[in-house]
């Protein structure tokens, strides 16, 4: 564990300030993310109560002796409200983590473009003899290779991982609680 720790300190070292709040961003994200599955799971057992016993309605923070009234006038419109409210929520929540997901990987792919190309103004810049004692192409792959493995295979792995974290805490904690 130390060393995973170690390894995404010196990938967080390499980059610049802001490559850094933007790999911090996805971790808020992350969070938010786990937030979201949250409420998905308190909404789905929500919605299992409602089917179970329709009176469960004026539980409802807020809204819930609207709901109730609506229900003593018609149980099928009542019900079908809540299922839209549900299915609308499931949109949103799955916009947002596809939003994530395209984030994440901006944010890799822009990281490893800035590195590999700042790499490569280095390996252009050195003494010419260098050259010469070097496969250029293979010096080239292995830049290219070693770049995406630590930022796309090793930081943006630590980020997921992260972030499923957060929904697994969500959903023990709703497990928990019910």
């Amino acid at each position: 564990m130390r060393s995973v720790l170690h390894t995404i300190r010196i990938c967080l070292g390499i980059l610049d300030a802001s490559a850094r709040r933007r790999w911090a961003w996805l971790v808020a994200l992350g969070a938010i993310a786990g937030l979201l599955e949250t409420m998905g799971g308190i909404a789905v057992f929500g919605l299992i109560n409602v089917v179970a016993d329709i009176r469960s309605l004026g539980r409802v923070p807020v809204i819930g002796p609207w709901l109730t009234a609506l229900s003593d006038y018609n149980h099928s419109a009542a019900l079908l409200l809540v299922v839209v409210a549900v299915v609308v929520f499931f949109v949103a929540k799955n916009l947002f983590l596809a939003l994530q997901i395209y984030n994440q990987e901006k944010v890799a792919h822009q990281t490893t473009s800035w590195v590999t190309s700042t790499l490569m103004r280095g390996y252009l810049h050195v003494p010419y003899a260098y050259h010469f004692r070097r496969n250029s192409a293979e010096a080239v792959q292995r830049l290219e290779y070693a770049v995406d493995d630590v930022f796309k295979g090793g930081l943006l792995s630590a980020v997921v991982l992260l972030s499923e974290l957060f929904i697994t805490i969500g959903l023990v904690i709703i497990l928990l609680v019910s």
